[in-house]
């Protein structure tokens, strides 16, 4: 049979590939290992971390590690609109003197604490 015109050769059909949502070979391997060994990372971490004698820089992995479960990474928000700035200099390789630290606040609407 003629290859259809206008479609592409090497075009899949439709319906064709691995479903979404199926996990790949690797990782049904991988996860019925881990239930066979009653093997759950995420709670193997957990206990780590409570250790005292895991040295804090584990701990600090293992939590950023943990956090992505819990967590979404947050991202950057673009802002259109007009923005106004009135940003004054202030040489900071003096000391600040107490007029300049009143400026400074009052340009920045921290004059209140």
């Amino acid at each position: 049979m003629p290859w259809p015109k206008g479609k592409p050769r090497g075009s899949k059909p439709p319906g064709a590939g691995r479903k979404k949502g199926t996990p790949n070979k690797r990782t049904v391997e991988i996860e019925e290992l881990f239930r066979r060994h009653h093997f759950n990372p995420i709670e193997r971490m957990i206990e780590l971390c409570n250790k005292p004698r895991v040295p804090l820089e584990i701990k600090a992995q293992f939590l950023k590690e943990l956090a992505q479960y819990g967590w979404p990474k947050r991202k950057a928000v673009e802002h259109s609109g007009m923005v106004s700035v009135d940003a004054g200099i202030i040489d900071l390789s003096d000391p600040l003197s107490a007029e300049d630290l009143a400026l400074a606040h009052s340009r920045n609407g921290s004059a209140q604490h």
